[in-house]
């Protein structure tokens, strides 16, 4: 019997809730199919090109299985940064949630299988329950060796190894689930010849199978293909551009490869802001470049050029990326890359963005690492392919992924696209002439769009986006790759001398009233519940041990031997069975056997009371042992230890339903800059000529009186912009400031989940107030007010922290209507239920 049956009512309500592509309802609509007539579980392949919506199609396939009332979903993930994704792909309200979801699931992910609410979770038959597992905690095999609590080899079985709040290990609750609906997520890394990973997912056992992938296998049974070179034609993704230097670099290729890196980088921001400013409604993207190195020595080289004055001139504009340097806030910062207010324009990495790392606003690539397959290549190129503005703009310079020449570039492009077989051994003078990048034209002629799906070869020509026949080259190195990008549909541009470029200068927000200030940043520590054995009350213990039954009897049967054939095979018939008495044990080896029962309770040898338990499980089987009395026997023994394993556990889940957070907080130092430029080509907009009807979220505007800079930018009119106004104005205000994301003054209002107030603002009273806008349906949102309280919480702590004698802090969150109506900062405050450490 299939696990999910085609129902094409359902697939379709799915498919427009979650607004999917085409090619990913077509692919849908294909697997659905299959797994309705599959006999096996094997894996059921769709190959999908990068940039297209995979992870869309990946949520509609498990709405519509649990629709179908499947209550296991596994989607397998390849590494640390698909898992931060997709896990915030599927926690509403997260950055990157993907909205048209209408079943609730469970998330169990690698920070919370292990957690109580999490076994409350397993336990329920009816609830969805959707695991977003790393391949490589699925991989252990559990053994009975003794391994030391803490170790890595401890944290390796995590997964294999019973859990106290699970009843059992994790990756035996996935076994014995009937219904496991497994999606393995660039399926292709978990073929046969990843012999480990593929093991593994096959020990799970499966219901279904469904893998997803842009390089599928040798072997894959694959369902539905979309290609590549479809998805430019179609206008789903970037057209790629390799942009080469026809004469190429002298000197140092490098240097002058992320040079002209740079400056593309530059002309593409000019043009993304022109978009913005033409289209209010659009969001604010940053593009940036992404280069990929040799090896991590490599790579801090090249990031050290790029942080030089010559290049960005900044530390946080550049982020390296690779598996030994990378930091949490490496991490943090990689997960932000595509917010509006991330300062980064250049991530440097090493083996590690290759897939499953989906962000908009890659616009140039400069592969300076020859890749080792054309599946690395392919990967690397997928990386830039998806539009900025989530559709084609029209725009030469938006709707263009480009891609420093590199030679391992080629045979990728080729796989995708048609192989025109021109020989080219030169550039006509005439095309050279036009083909240095200029800032003059900027916008797309509505006659001429991109021309997508042309065949012939072409090269785009500056920026007047004439569709010029490339004439053949005799630059050395640069033949196939202007064969390749023209066959699969993409394009050629030739670089001129960078120093001769001209790109429009950034306008800079300035900081007008000196000084710095320390925001109070929160974090939350869970105080992690120790079990003692010692405090096992002697009360609990007795009535347990007295529980144990005094005599246990062995069953003795006795059977007839009766000879069958000459061969003298024989049977044995049951005749009669008898108690006897059980194996006698000693008292000293009940002991031995209870203590080793106690010690291979994962809490109570783990932690910082290890120590201390160690001597204490033998002291507690002893007074369990004389508290029991009698004689003892192997079954006595057995019951016994049960008993005593029980009473252990209930212990130590009391303990762990005790754990409690504790509000740490630390000093951050603002502003961590006096000076900060903006995008080329967006520039200051006076506040005073804004309304609601052309405001711009993201924009810089400037005006203000009271502001610590010249300039701030908002995400919303009708709250931020006009508290901005409103302490603008105010005689009690000394100063305000707008914070932003990337500058990390965060209040943490549970483990590991912060959000970021919008101002801060200090009066004459020296009061400075953390000050938070929300619309009106934040004044019933749980989730608001469990912020609101943690926020509340911070400044009633402050006012009794040493740490933060002589300084006053208050918080307030102001919902929309209040705003609306309040007419001063004052009467705003007293409307909005502020909180100050000076009002008590």
């Amino acid at each position: 019997m299939p696990l999910i049956d085609y129902d094409g009512r359902q697939l379709a309500d799915i498919a427009a809730r979650f607004d999917l592509r085409d090619p990913n309802k077509i692919g849908l609509r294909k697997v659905i199919q299959e797994l309705e007539t599959q006999e096996d579980s094997s894996e059921l392949v769709l190959d999908m090109a990068t940039g297209v919506g995979k992870t869309y199609l990946m949520a509609a396939l498990l709405e519509y299985a649990a629709a179908q009332e499947v209550r296991n979903l596994l989607v397998v993930l390849p590494g640390r940064t698909v898992r931060s994704k997709t896990i915030n792909n599927f926690t509403p309200g997260a950055s990157g949630y993907i909205e048209g979801g209408e079943i609730e699931k469970y998330l169990v992910t690698p920070f919370n299988f292990d957690d109580s609410e999490t076994g409350q979770a397993l336990g329920d038959a009816d609830r969805v329950k959707l695991f977003l597992l790393n391949i490589d905690l699925l991989t252990s095999v559990d053994t009975d060796e003794y391994v030391p609590p803490g170790s890595a080899k401890a944290r390796s079985l995590k997964t294999a190894r019973p859990q106290e709040t699970l009843g059992a290990s994790l990756l035996k609750y996935l076994t014995d689930a009937k219904d496991l609906f497994m999606v393995c997520d660039e399926s292709h890394l978990y073929s046969p010849s990843a012999k480990v990973y593929n093991a593994a997912l096959k020990r799970l056992q499966p219901a279904a199978r469904v893998g997803l992938t842009a390089t599928p296998a040798k072997n894959d049974r694959v369902v539905y293909t979309y290609t590549l070179r479809q998805a430019v034609d179609e206008g789903h993704v970037k057209i790629p551009v390799v942009a080469l230097r026809p004469g190429g670099y002298e000197g140092d290729p490098e240097r002058g490869q992320l040079a002209d890196a740079k400056k593309l980088l530059e002309r593409k921001a000019f043009e993304y802001a022109l978009h913005r400013s033409q289209n209010p409604e659009a969001a604010q993207v940053n593009p940036i470049m992404l280069v990929t190195c040799r090896d991590v020595e490599h790579a801090t080289q090249i990031s050290e050029l790029l942080r030089s004055s010559s290049f960005f001139g900044s530390d946080t504009a550049v982020l390296q990326v690779d598996s030994k340097t990378m930091s949490a806030s490496d991490e943090a910062a990689l997960e932000a890359v595509q917010e509006a207010e991330s300062p980064v324009r250049a991530v440097v990495q090493v083996a590690m963005l290759s897939e499953g790392w989906d962000v908009r606003n890659i616009a140039v690539i400069v592969p300076l690492r020859a890749l080792e397959s054309g599946t690395l290549t392919q990967q690397m190129i997928g990386r830039g392919l998806r539009l900025p503005f989530g559709r084609i703009t029209n725009r030469e310079w938006v709707d263009q992924l480009d891609i420093l020449s590199h030679e391992s570039i080629e045979a990728a492009l080729r796989q995708h696209g048609l192989d025109t077989g021109r020989d080219m051994d030169e550039v006509s003078a005439d095309a050279q002439d036009s083909l240095d990048i200029s800032s003059e034209s900027r916008i797309n002629p509505p006659d001429s769009p991109l021309d997508r799906g042309n065949n012939q070869s072409f090269s785009v020509v500056g920026d007047n986006q004439q569709l010029l026949p490339l004439n053949p080259t005799s630059s050395e190195g640069t033949e196939s790759v202007v064969d390749a990008v023209a066959g699969m549909g993409g394009r050629v541009r030739a670089l001129g001398d960078p120093d001769e470029v001209e790109t429009p200068q950034p306008v800079s927000v300035k900081q007008v009233r000196n000084g710095t200030f320390e925001f109070p940043k929160t974090t939350m520590h869970l105080d992690t519940p120790v079990l003692h054995l010692a405090s096992i009350d002697d009360r609990d213990v007795r009535n347990v041990a007295r529980d144990v039954k005094d005599r246990y009897t062995a069953v003795l049967t006795r059977e007839r031997l009766i000879i069958r054939d000459d061969k003298g095979r024989v049977d044995l018939v049951p005749v009669t069975q008898a108690d006897v008495d059980d194996f006698p044990q000693t008292a000293e080896s009940v002991i031995e056997n209870l203590t080793q029962v106690i010690r291979s309770i994962p809490r109570v040898m783990s932690g910082p009371s290890r120590q201390e338990n160690f001597p204490q499980a033998e002291h507690l089987a002893r007074r369990f042992a004389t508290y029991a009395g009698g004689e003892w026997t192997v079954r006595r023994m057995k019951s016994a230890a049960e008993k005593l394993r029980a009473l252990v556990l209930l212990e130590s889940s009391k303990v762990a339903n005790s754990a409690s957070a504790k509000l740490v907080i630390t000093k951050l130092q603002l502003p961590k800059h006096t000076v900060y430029p903006l995008e080329i080509g967006e520039q200051l907009l006076n506040h005073t000529d804004v309304t609601e009807s052309n405001f711009v979220r993201g924009q810089h505007y400037s005006g203000w009186n009271r502001g610590m800079f010249d300039a701030a930018s908002f995400d919303a009119f009708r709250t931020e912009m006009k508290i901005a106004r409103l302490l603008d104005v105010n005689d009690d205000i000394l100063w305000w400031k707008r914070l932003y994301l990337h500058e990390g003054a965060s209040i943490e209002y549970a483990t590991r989940q912060s959000y970021f107030p919008d101002f801060v603002a200090q009066d004459r009273a020296g009061i400075t107030w953390i000050i938070e806008g929300k619309d009106e349906r934040g004044r019933t949102d749980d989730k608001v007010q469990t912020k609101r309280k943690a926020a509340g919480q911070m400044v009633n702590i402050l006012s009794q922290s040493d740490d933060w004698k002589g300084s006053n802090w208050g918080y307030v969150i102001c919902y929309q209507n209040d705003v609306q109506s309040a007419g001063s900062w004052s009467n705003l405050l007293k409307d909005s239920e502020a909180v100050a450490t000076t009002n008590f």
